[in-house]
């Protein structure tokens, strides 16, 4: 396999809609599985949210050598200057228990060392989701508490990629 990373476009609602609408692949997302109009609004704010930076944002997870869609991860920002990214992932489901949870993420956080906007990443995650907490212990993450988010009970794990002196 050769694996890429693309920001996604205008073009991919489909690739997106395909994993947000899928009940199975959002039952550990704390929103659940999103229907038409709420998938484009999110989309719309994802592609917003992926030109405030050239490497934050969202990405397609992508094999090059058959052209297959593996699924997408996250590095978002809400501003220029964030000193933290959110970094989420979701794969498709035919592609579970393949270590490409683990490849994805990895790639996210060598991105975001190598950029050096931000000082630590962080990751939510449905506290029952136990494939997602060791895929991101594998990438450096420690549990950092519980917080409520939309009305569910979350985990938030984090990684700092560097100490930084105030």
């Amino acid at each position: 396999m050769k694996l890429a990373l693309e920001k996604f476009t205008f073009d991919d609602f489909p690739l997106y809609y395909s994993l947000v609408s899928n009940e199975t692949v959002m039952k550990g997302i704390s929103y659940g599985a999103l229907g038409q109009e709420e998938a484009e609004i999110r989309f719309g704010k994802l592609l917003y949210n992926s030109n405030l930076h050239k490497n934050f944002g969202f990405y397609k997870f992508l094999d090059l050598e058959n052209n297959d869609f593996l699924g997408f991860g996250k590095l978002e920002i809400e501003q220029l200057g964030d000193e933290q990214a959110e970094l989420g992932y979701i794969i498709v489901p035919e592609h579970w228990r393949k270590g490409l949870g683990t490849k994805l993420s990895k790639l996210l956080v060598e991105k975001a060392i190598e950029d050096g906007l931000v000082h630590t990443l962080y990751a939510i995650i449905d506290p029952n989701n136990e494939a997602s907490r060791k895929i991101l212990k594998k990438c450096g993450f420690v549990f950092k508490g519980y917080q409520n988010l939309d009305g569910a009970q979350v985990e938030v794990l984090e990684r700092k990629l560097f100490n930084q002196v105030r």
